[in-house]
């Protein structure tokens, strides 16, 4: 059976005196001198004013501890410079885009963009738009057309340089006697809508074949045209011209055709050959 052994008076004194009382001042003599010690201290040092300092630190540690949050999510987004072609990361994207510009953009096609050129060249066959630029030069220089020589009327659409149109005349000929096996074309200038008589009552044959005057002789894009009725007319064709309502009015409408279809002056004006 347990026994109960208790110290003597000589020990339980000397432990005692070690615990102390609760009224002991603070010091290190005795436990309750040291409880007082400690009780001082956070008295003075841990003041309301002090304790609410430590609960600013508390707030600051969490922010920064969402700061912290926030970065390493920022730094997994932007990614590190080795990082593979991708969209995860910033440096992915930018990997991409090195990929494509090195595999898109190499050497030779930028020298082909180069090809282009730019705006308002110099004339030269270095450049598509140095061409251009040539090509540009040598039509207003050599063409019959004067630019910005018609006048604002409608029987000025179209102005033509009359010496130039002179030394083309045997080109242009006439749709009555074209010479065989040359390309004869007959000039139109399409003076005013009404210049020219309707096709509702004059008929013209070629070998048999009726066509209207429109059919015939083209409007002023057909003129430009290689596939117009008109360049199909050749030495030897039979041309007659029937009036199919109103023959009193014949000579006017022929006449009306003339007009139409001879030789301009430099005003832009048809004359009467």
């Amino acid at each position: 059976m347990p026994q109960i052994q208790i110290a003597d008076k000589t020990t339980l004194d000397s432990v005692n005196t070690k615990v102390g009382t609760n009224v002991d001042t603070s010091g290190t003599v005795t436990v309750f001198a040291r409880l007082k010690q400690i009780y001082d201290y956070l008295t003075t040092n841990l003041s309301t004013t002090r304790a609410s300092k430590i609960d600013v630190i508390d707030t600051v540690n969490t922010t920064v501890n969402t700061v912290n949050t926030n970065v390493s999510s920022i730094n997994s987004k932007v990614g590190t410079n080795i990082d593979v072609a991708g969209t995860t990361t910033v440096f992915g994207r930018l990997k991409q885009i090195y990929d494509y510009m090195s595999t898109n953009l190499t050497t030779t096609r930028i020298g082909k963009l180069d090809l282009i050129g730019v705006t308002n060249p110099t004339a030269d066959t270095t450049t598509i738009m140095g061409y251009l630029r040539k090509v540009y030069d040598a039509v207003t220089s050599s063409s019959c057309v004067k630019i910005g020589k018609a006048s604002q009327t409608v029987q000025h659409i179209l102005s033509i340089d009359y010496t130039r149109y002179q030394g083309a005349n045997t080109i242009f000929g006439t749709v009555i006697s074209p010479i065989s096996g040359s390309l004869r074309l007959y000039f139109r200038i399409y003076r005013t809508e009404f210049s020219v008589t309707q096709s509702s009552g004059v008929a013209v044959n070629v070998n048999g074949v009726e066509y209207s005057i429109h059919t015939l002789y083209g409007s002023a894009d057909y003129d430009r045209d290689q596939s117009s009725t008109l360049l199909n007319i050749k030495q030897g064709d039979v041309i007659t011209i029937t009036t199919k309502t109103d023959a009193s009015s014949i000579r006017t409408r022929l006449y009306n055709v003339r007009l139409a279809y001879t030789p301009i002056n430099e005003y832009g004006y048809g004359g009467n050959e």
